[in-house]
């Protein structure tokens, strides 16, 4: 399950846990005037994450992502 924390304003860290390891893993959304993603994450966790992005913005209006 994806958890998502706004640590400043207008910038959410999305933490993953990967399925069948014990570590976690962090991108971060930028929802400003051109929203960027950053980092990608997993194929693994592909679903978690989209519903977790999608929760703070319209997946259409992300202009970056930084990989």
């Amino acid at each position: 399950m994806a958890t998502v924390t706004e640590i400043a304003s207008g910038v959410y860290r999305i933490n993953v846990v990967l399925p069948d390891r014990p570590v976690s893993y962090s991108l971060f959304l930028v929802d400003d005037d051109s929203p960027t993603l950053i980092e990608t994450s997993f194929a693994a966790v592909f679903d978690e994450v989209k519903v977790a992005v999608e929760s703070v913005v319209d997946l259409k209006k992300i202009e970056r992502i930084v990989v």
